[in-house]
């Protein structure tokens, strides 16, 4: 079994951009913390609803 550090190394990172637009998420809704860390902002999260789990 690999090791937390190894699957984090084989890891791919994508820009944080991209997985935000796949997720239906604007640019102008996440500020930014480098190509690949953000925060959602205020507006971003009051459009979204909270799932619930089965």
């Amino acid at each position: 079994m690999k090791s937390d550090v190894e699957i984090a190394r084989a890891a791919k990172m994508r820009p944080i951009a991209e997985i935000a637009g796949t997720l239906g998420i604007a640019a102008e809704q996440i500020e930014s913390y480098g190509r690949y860390k953000a925060k959602l902002t205020a507006e971003a999260l009051a459009g979204r609803t909270k799932k619930t789990e089965s």
